[in-house]
């Protein structure tokens, strides 16, 4: 429920920076409803709604919120963070038609990567790729000085400097190969760093440190499983 739990709490703060969205749905009730027919559950319809309306009301009793209140779509249109979604092309626990509405409603920037695999697929490499630039993006990193000179050579929001970063992302691919626990991990990581051009700024490095290390360390993590 990742997925629109930031879509709900991202239409109220605003000051977000950016939301990777995977495999997100539209509202609570379609879902319901789809995956009764989707894994083909022989019992009227009629009975589907009355067990629906019964959680309705112990939810709404008991966690003080509404079921019915789940509906991203509404939301969509009023929500300018930007966004990246993605979505299995095989899923048939929320399939792909969510994230297009989704998408298709989305108010503020967005980007969508669909990939092989369905729900509970571990993600391409390509996936968590453009996930790490969207973030690079966003988040808008210290920017690199034009050698012998003190002008910026980076303007903010754009990444001339491709080069280092998919350096970067090639050295966490071979940390991910060797890597045996999340410390070594970090620990590959960290070298993958130690060996960028040395008339690189330390802040940038450090600011790579720390804003990567333990993102990956959490996405190797996944993959290893």
């Amino acid at each position: 429920m990742g997925a629109v739990t930031s879509l709900l709490y991202g239409a109220e703060d605003p000051s977000i920076a950016g939301m990777v969205l995977d495999s997100a749905f539209t509202n609570l009730y379609g879902l319901m409803l789809e995956l009764v027919d989707v894994y083909k559950i022989r019992v009227p319809k009629f009975t589907v709604k009355m067990a629906v309306q019964y959680m309705r009301r112990t939810i709404q009793k008991r966690a003080k919120f509404d079921i019915m209140d789940l509906n991203v779509v509404k939301l969509a249109p009023k929500t300018f963070i930007p966004a990246l979604f993605g979505h299995g092309l095989s899923d048939m626990f929320i399939q792909p038609h969510h994230c297009d509405r989704i998408h298709e409603a989305y108010g503020g920037d967005k980007s969508m990567v669909k990939f092989e695999g369905d729900h509970n697929s571990p993600r391409p490499q390509s996936y968590y790729d453009s996930v790490s630039i969207f973030f690079y993006n966003t988040l808008r990193p210290p920017q690199l000085p034009a050698s012998g000179s003190n002008k910026l050579h980076v303007k903010i929001g754009t990444m001339t400097n491709e080069s280092l970063f998919f350096e970067i992302i090639n050295g966490l691919r071979a940390a991910k190969t060797d890597a045996g626990s999340s410390s070594t991990n970090a620990h590959g990581f960290r070298n993958c760093l130690a060996q960028a051009p040395s008339h690189l700024p330390c802040k940038f490095l450090t600011w790579c440190c720390s804003m990567f290390t333990n993102s990956f360390t959490f996405f190797f993590q996944l993959q290893l499983r």
